[in-house]
C-alpha cells in the first residue's frame, strides 16, 4: 500500500513523496537528517550547479555539476555547504523498494550502494534525461489530482533506475551480469537475508552475528547463503553481516552518551577488551579514538 502521493510546489519546484519513493528539488530536503540516525533509505543527489560538499559517515564529499552522488543506505548526513549557483534534485527510495530492486529486477544496486559514498560525473545526455523523468514525473502529479497515482511514480522511477544501470555499465561503474533473469530463487533468498539481517543490526539488542542462525530462518545450509549472498552482490554472508553491524557501532560511538562498555554489553561482545579488537579490526581505530575524532 502506498500513502498518497504528497506535493509542495514553489515557483517551478515541485516535490513529490510516496511510501517507497520521494523527489525532492532542494538539498534541504536533507536538513531535518543532519547529524541525526542513520538514513535507512538508499538516497540519490543529481547535482545540476553549482558545487556541494557534505560529510556522510564521517568522510567529506564533494560533488560539482553533471555528479551524481549516492549514498548508501544507513548512511549518516553531516553538515553541508552549496555554492551560491547550486542546483540538485535527491531521490530517496525506501528499503521495501530497494528490496524489490534486487529480488526482480537485477540492477545489483547492492553492489554500487555497498562502495563508501560513490560519487559518478554524468554526461550532458544523461542529465537532460534525468530531468526529463523529473518533468514527466510532475506532469503525472497535475493531471492525477486525486493523489492516487504512487504507482506511476513508482514504475516511472524503475525505469528511471533501469537508465542509471545502462550508464553505469557503460562507464564501467557496475559489472556486467550475463544472466539477468527476471526472477531467481537465490534473490528471493537474498532479499530475504538482507531484510533479516538489516532489521536484527538496527533495532535487536544483541543481534545475532553467525551466519548458521539466518541459515537456519530461511531453510537453507550456510554454505548456500554464503554462495548466494557471492552471486548477488559480490560479499560473503560474513561481510554482510559484519558491515551492517559495524554501521550500528558507528552510529552509537559517534551518536549515543551510552558508554563503550555499554554498547559492548548491548551488542552481545563478551567484553570490553573483545568489543574493541572487533572495531579496530573493522574501523582501523580503538573506540575511544574513533569517538575523540568525533569529539565526544
Amino acid at each position: 500500500m502506498y500513502h498518497n502521493i504528497k506535493k509542495s510546489t514553489s515557483g517551478h519546484r515541485q516535490d513529490i513523496v510516496t511510501e517507497d519513493v520521494a523527489y525532492f528539488k532542494n538539498i534541504e530536503a536533507l536538513a531535518p537528517y543532519i547529524n541525526k540516525d542513520p538514513v535507512e533509505a538508499l538516497a540519490f543527489i543529481f547535482v545540476t550547479k553549482g558545487k556541494l560538499s557534505i560529510t556522510i559517515d564521517n568522510n567529506t564529499v564533494v560533488a560539482r555539476s553533471h555528479d551524481l552522488l549516492v549514498c548508501r543506505p544507513f548512511s549518516i548526513f553531516g553538515k553541508y555547504t552549496v555554492s551560491s549557483n547550486f542546483d540538485c534534485s535527491v531521490i530517496a527510495l525506501s528499503k521495501d523498494f530497494i528490496y524489490g530492486i534486487i529480488s526482480n529486477v537485477r540492477i545489483k544496486w547492492v553492489e554500487l550502494a555497498s562502495t563508501r559514498t560513490p560519487l559518478l560525473h554524468l554526461d550532458d545526455n544523461m542529465v537532460r534525461l534525468i530531468n526529463d523523468y523529473y518533468h514527466l514525473l510532475g506532469s503525472s502529479i497535475i493531471a492525477n489530482k486525486d493523489g492516487c497515482n504512487a504507482k506511476s511514480v513508482r514504475y516511472l522511477t524503475f525505469a528511471l533506475l533501469e537508465e542509471v544501470k545502462s550508464y553505469c555499465l557503460r562507464i564501467g561503474a557496475l559489472p556486467v551480469d550475463a544472466d539477468d533473469s527476471p526472477v531467481r530463487q537465490s534473490d528471493v533468498i537474498f532479499k530475504r537475508f538482507i531484510t533479516s539481517v538489516s532489521k536484527a543490526m538496527a533495532e535487536e539488542p544483541n543481534p545475532h552475528r553467525a551466519i548458521r542462525h539466518y541459515a537456519e530462518m530461511l531453510n537453507v545450509s550456510s554454505k548456500y547463503l554464503t554462495h548466494v549472498c557471492k552471486i548477488s552482490s559480490g560479499e560473503t554472508a560474513k561481510a554482510i553481516i559484519s558491515k551492517m553491524l559495524i554501521k550500528r557501532i558507528e552510529m552509537l560511538l559517534i551518536h549515543s552518551d551510552m558508554s563503550i562498555k555499554e554498547i559492548a554489553m548491548q551488542l552481545g561482545f563478551p567484553d570490553v577488551s573483545n568489543f574493541g579488537r572487533y572495531v579496530k579490526a573493522h574501523l582501523g581505530d580503538s573506540p575511544r579514538l574513533i569517538r575523540a575524532k568525533a569529539g565526544k
